[in-house]
């Protein structure tokens, strides 16, 4: 290992001797990687290095044309080695993004170098001075590293006690922090326990207590609601009854009002019908009696007349046709005795048809048509006279004798024909008007009596209906009371169940209410339990881990008081010098730097060694810039 260490060295000491300053200690500037791969030149701009820090890797050149000295980065050589001073080189220059001011870039070495310069730089080359002083600091190096090696061994064994004795005393830490969560754990569970039962006998006993409350409350709204649904259902039926009794008494009263209404109107109308048919009675016989009456006279004048023309014309004929004449003259009576017969029979069929359908229209009719038939009869009666005039004219002074004995005969015949026929219709007429007025006087009764009838029953019925209504409406209020009743029992009824399982659901919530309050603190307690015993637990391994990085800082701070007092800059580096290593420590070493370059293996090499110190980057953002005045100082 000591021959691989050193063989390393030396290469990577000869890799970048060029950066190697010229006076101790060691150092070298950064360099990009886009610095080292640049290849290309440019000569715009020539001058003289003024002065140079290859420590901090900067400085300025003075321009041949006598501009401002040019600021110049380690970042910007392209070259190799730091700059010296009075060294001619030539450069470009750009815009330093950082301060807004040109720099110098791609600095080379000129190729006319002057005498002096080539002097100074003959220092630089592999075997000048400065090589062979590094080269004796790397065989210090290795010599200080063994005895490093023998105190970093006894460390490790002290550090090895007091890490064993730390561990120790984290692990009783955490035994005792163990018990501890464990004891609260257990105080809590035993009182959850203890509160669980607790709230589940509250719980009991409250759902009881409402129980028992619930129950008395249903008993006595039980109680208060029977007595309400008795006391309504006595009043119902008391106002029901009233009200029956009083609709009855009003119902018989407006019944026998009614009917006594009715009788009083039938009485009435019997009364003003028997009038009125007595009246039409008395009437219509005055009225047959008049007719018969003017009929007669009529009759009698016609019988007259027709006498005297007869006996006239039976006078004139009697003498030429006497027998011709009586035998015309008994044919002619037989004709008119027949005529007057059928007439008559008519008048009265029609008469007593137009009295029993319409009294006075069919007289008024019958009189118009016995004025009509009696005018037509008197006109053919006439012209039957002037012919027969005429013929008894022709025959007179034949037949005058005859006519005149036959004349006289039949007029005494006629006028007892006319006599006995006016007697018997006035006999028939006054037993018409007699039985036309015992007619109208019967159905008048018969109408009263039947009117009676009717608005007897009609009032019997109207009180059937009022008394039928009443106890209808009886039977409807008391079944409406009943159902009043009933509803307001089933009211209560339900109310009585609604407010049992309200007070049953109250209780269950109560009690669900209380156990899920006993579940909620206990849950609670276990987490505040389990929280404190938790944060007991964090607590303690936190106070165990800050002691555990507290004697670790205490342990490296005392490595790298011990580090520095064997010479080392630190800890890191004793650790990187430190020999022999580990087979792992070899085997990760080796492969870290296999995947390195050369001049990167070598660069990485001496900055783990603690043998360079690195510049910071110009361009970087984060660098700190506070003492760049003072270093252009």
């Amino acid at each position: 290992m000591m021959r691989f260490l050193c063989l390393v060295s030396v290469v990577a000491i000869s890799a970048v001797v060029a950066f190697v300053p010229s006076r101790p200690p060691v150092s070298l500037a950064h360099r990009s990687s886009s610095s080292v791969l640049f290849s290309t030149t440019s000569t715009d701009v020539a001058g003289t290095v003024k002065w140079y820090n290859a420590e901090r890797g900067f400085g300025f050149i003075e321009v041949d044309d006598g501009g401002p000295d040019m600021y110049v980065h380690a970042t910007g050589l392209t070259c190799d080695g730091p700059l010296v001073e009075n060294e001619r080189v030539s450069f470009a220059t750009e815009i330093d993004r950082r301060t807004n001011k040109p720099k110098a870039v791609n600095v080379v070495r000129s190729t006319s170098i002057d005498a002096d310069a080539t002097a100074t730089t003959v220092g630089n080359e592999p075997d000048s001075e400065p090589t062979k002083l590094n080269l004796q600091n790397a065989m210090k190096a290795e010599s200080f590293q063994r005895a490093r090696l023998d105190a970093q061994l006894k460390q490790a064994a002290k550090d090895a006690h007091v890490k064993k004795a730390a561990a120790e005393k984290r692990l009783d830490e955490e035994a005792a922090a163990l018990a501890e969560a464990t004891r609260l754990v257990m105080e809590a569970e035993e009182k959850r326990i203890a509160e669980e039962a607790a709230a589940k006998a509250a719980a009991e006993a409250e759902a009881a207590r409402l129980a028992k409350e619930a129950e008395e409350k249903r008993i006595a709204e039980e109680a208060a609601a029977k007595a309400a649904a008795e006391a309504e259902t006595a009043r119902l039926a008391k106002e029901a009854e009233e009200k029956r009794i009083a609709e009855e008494a009003a119902g018989k009263a407006v019944a026998e009002a009614e009917a006594a209404r009715l009788a009083k109107d039938a009485e009435e109308k019997r009364i003003a019908e028997e009038a009125a048919a007595k009246a039409a009675a008395e009437a219509e016989a005055a009225r047959l009696a008049k007719d018969a009456e003017e009929k007669r006279i009529a009759e009698e004048a016609a019988a007259e007349a027709e006498a005297a023309r007869l006996a006239k014309e039976a006078e004139e004929k009697r003498i030429a046709e006497e027998a011709a004449a009586k035998a015309a003259a008994e044919a002619e009576a037989a004709r008119l005795a027949k005529e007057a017969e059928e007439k008559r029979i008519a008048e009265e069929a029609a008469a007593k048809a137009a009295a029993e359908a319409e009294a006075a229209r069919l007289a008024k009719e019958a009189e118009e048509k016995r004025i009509a038939e009696e005018a037509a009869a008197k006109a053919a009666a006439e012209a039957e006279a002037a012919r027969l005039a005429k013929e008894a004219e022709e025959k007179r002074i034949a037949e005058e004798a005859a006519a005149k004995a036959a004349a006289e005969a039949e007029a005494a015949r006629l006028a007892k024909e006319a006599e006995e026929k006016r007697i018997a219709e006035e006999a028939a007429a006054k037993a018409a008007a007699e039985a036309e007025a015992a007619r109208l006087a019967k159905e008048a009764e018969e109408k009263r009596i039947a009117e009676e009838a009717a608005a007897k029953a009609a009032a019997e019925a109207e009180a059937a209906r009022l008394a039928k209504d009443a106890e209808e409406k009886r039977i409807a209020e008391e079944a409406a009371a009943e159902a009043e009743a009933a509803r307001l029992a089933k009211e209560a009824e339900e109310k009585r169940i609604a407010e049992e399982a309200a007070a049953k659901a109250a209780a269950e919530a109560e009690a669900a209410r209380l156990a899920k309050e006993a579940e909620e603190k206990r849950v609670a307690g276990e987490a505040a339990a389990k929280a404190a015993a938790e944060a007991e637990a964090a607590r303690l391994a936190k106070e165990a881990e800050e002691k555990r990085i507290a004697e670790e800082a205490a342990a490296r701070a005392a490595e790298e008081i011990a580090a520095r007092e064997l010479g080392y800059p630190s800890v890191v580096i004793m650790n990187a010098r430190q020999q022999p290593k580990s087979p792992e420590v070899e085997a990760a070493l080796a492969a870290k730097y296999a995947a390195m370059n050369l001049e990167e293996r070598a660069f990485t090499i001496l900055s783990d060694l603690g043998m360079i110190d690195l510049n910071p980057d110009p361009d970087d953002p984060n660098r700190d810039t506070s003492n760049d005045d003072e270093d252009m100082d």
